[in-house]
């Protein structure tokens, strides 16, 4: 019964042993991080397909309004191997809020939110992490088009959420430790993406281009970084 316990509890060690930086079967370190932040959206083309209307374009600023409606946040999980790299998998709740709407549009936004979800790789490199992800937008969107309001249902289980695009993001982060395996993260990005999403009688094209800011905290990571 003894031998038993020791070799499932030397199995255990095995699987964790790479999330948490200890043992040595394999060589992978996990580290997840949580950020809150901003971000600035350039201005885009957005084009409105309506059925029995002429189609719609401007040129749209959007706003981030980060702690409105739902919090704008993000989060990073990466597995780092040898040489100091990574595979990343990163998530980004970006929020858009139309600001300069013309006559025709009464409220477009995508707070719930035009979420990105990528999947990439990460470089430690002379005291800071490069990374460059690819993905998809999962969007959930809100709109009155001409007074039709498209509300926030249909798509994936009838939550609102649907997958609405693709994305690319590259990014820059710097990490400072504080004890043991806790650390500080700073990080900054920019993402290009791409989404059609549902309005009443038909859809919009809407396009994104931002710059992110983060600050969190994170847990994990190799060692022998030390502190930043």
């Amino acid at each position: 019964m003894a031998g038993q316990w020791r070799r499932r509890l030397a199995a255990l060690a095995m699987v964790a042993g790479p999330l948490t930086g200890s043992g040595a079967p394999l060589r992978a370190q996990g580290a997840l991080e949580v950020f809150f932040g901003t971000s600035y959206s350039l201005p885009t083309p957005l084009t409105i397909y309506q059925q029995g209307y002429p189609e719609l374009r401007e040129t749209a600023h959007y706003d981030t309004r980060p702690f409105i409606d739902t919090w704008y946040y993000s989060g990073r999980l990466a597995f780092w191997g040898k040489h100091d790299n990574a595979w990343v998998v990163d998530f980004t709740h970006q929020k858009i809020y139309l600001a300069n709407p013309v006559p025709e549009i009464q409220d477009f936004k995508v707070t719930f939110g035009y979420n990105q979800l990528g999947f990439g790789r990460a470089w430690h490199r002379h005291g800071f992490n490069f990374s460059a992800t690819g993905g998809v937008v999962i969007a959930n969107p809100y709109s009155v088009i001409r007074g039709q309001e498209q509300p926030r249902s249909g798509g994936m289980f009838n939550t609102g959420y649907r997958f609405a695009g693709v994305t690319a993001e590259g990014g820059l982060n710097k990490q400072i430790r504080l004890v043991e395996r806790l650390f500080l993260s700073l990080d900054t990005r920019l993402s290009a993406s791409w989404a059609r999403v549902p309005v009443q009688g038909g859809h919009a094209n809407a396009p994104n281009v931002a710059w992110h800011l983060h600050v969190g905290m994170g847990y994990g990571g190799p060692r022998h970084w030390g502190v930043n």
